[in-house]
């Protein structure tokens, strides 16, 4: 099972910048998993789409334990307490220059 490049392509892209243990990464797949995420996107993000997007889960708000970009974002800060979402290269400088052209050149 892949992950869904909507939900978390960033962070399989950027997986080395963001340390994201395999684990994380499993957490992150089996939670798009249960809260129907895999369904959702394979049976609504077609072409030509089919109408209005439809909510996922039963209201406006995430259903329980299913907030997938909280959990993305709180490990990226945890890791990485200078990450920024519109800069994802901000670093403490523990990440060398080297590192940053290495992940630019393989995503």
């Amino acid at each position: 099972m892949s992950l869904p490049s909507s939900t978390g392509g960033l962070l399989r892209c950027f997986i080395i910048l963001l340390s994201s243990s395999q684990t994380f990464m499993n957490e992150i797949k089996q939670t798009a998993k249960r809260c129907g995420y895999y369904d959702y996107m394979s049976k609504y993000l077609k072409y030509p789409p089919r109408g209005p997007l439809p909510l996922p889960g039963h209201s406006i708000e995430f259903d329980d334990g299913c907030d997938l970009w909280t959990m993305i974002f709180n490990a990226a800060l945890v890791i990485n307490p200078a990450f920024n979402i519109y800069r994802i290269f901000d670093v403490v400088s523990r990440v060398s220059k080297c590192a940053k052209a290495y992940l630019l050149a393989s995503c």
